[in-house]
């Protein structure tokens, strides 16, 4: 799940996401970082209902880099899955922000996605092993 300024994954099991609307049932494990599951599932109470903080979940720890890198591999699911880029480029930005800039001039969005597509089956084609290095 990801809004313009956070994002939050989800380890889903079982479910078709694909699939609207869907159930979604929380399991906590690892007990001794309990704490951090309970901080990461307010988080997701608040992008699910559409709260804005001042923090990010993308902080602290998630740099330009890990985003784009992030960006890749999302990109990568959703074309394995057949999305078109319109919906991977929602799956990443978020509707409302594809919805203003999907139709723009200089395609930016549309560009922005075909890379991370491109990222993303180079990195699954062996290119990930660049960052093990």
């Amino acid at each position: 799940m990801r809004t313009e300024t956070r994002v939050v994954q989800i380890h889903c099991i079982g479910e078709d996401l694909s699939l609207d609307p869907f159930a979604l049932e929380l399991v906590l494990d690892q007990f001794p970082h309990l704490e951090d599951r309970l901080r990461l599932m307010a988080r997701l109470a608040e992008i699910y209902h559409g709260r804005t903080q001042n923090h990010s979940l993308r902080a602290p720890g998630w740099t330009a880099q890990k985003l784009w890198h992030w960006d890749a591999l999302m990109a990568l699911d959703g074309w394995r899955a057949g999305l078109s880029q319109r919906q991977i480029a929602a799956a990443i930005h978020g509707a409302a922000r594809v919805e203003r800039e999907w139709r723009a001039p200089d395609q930016t969005m549309k560009n922005r996605v075909a890379r991370a597509i491109k990222r993303g089956r180079v990195m699954a084609d062996g290119g990930y092993r660049k960052l093990l290095a």
